[in-house]
């Protein structure tokens, strides 16, 4: 088996390996740049969302997303609606914070190149 192994190693094989070339700072500036611009997109249509979660829900809450008063047909309701709430304000956050990572390796590509 190992001979076996140590033959076919030894073939040449049609596919080289692909040699991974690094982006130079500007397309890299570039990369980011688009990447923050579909970050903002997906933040602009989620604050939509909210908007409409909160006008169909009748929910009030802080400036730490907790739900004081929400409007429902039935006490399960709420459950439900905090549920959904909470789920939104987790993708708020994970983009909200994706979109600082960015700029942040912005912010130091941008310094670096100076």
């Amino acid at each position: 088996m190992a001979a076996m192994i140590r033959e076919w190693l030894r073939r040449p094989h049609p596919y080289p390996p692909q040699v991974e070339i690094e982006p130079t700072p500007g397309e890299r500036l570039e990369s980011l740049r688009e990447q923050l611009r579909d970050v903002d997109a997906k933040l602009a249509l989620l604050n939509t969302q909210f908007r409409e979660f909160k006008t169909r829900h009748g929910v009030t809450a802080d400036r730490f997303q907790r739900i004081f008063f929400c409007l429902g047909a039935s006490i399960g309701d709420r459950a439900q609606i905090e549920s959904q709430w909470r789920t939104m304000v987790k993708k708020s956050d994970s983009l909200f914070f994706e979109r600082n990572r960015i700029l942040r390796e912005f912010a130091q590509l941008k310094e670096a190149t100076k």
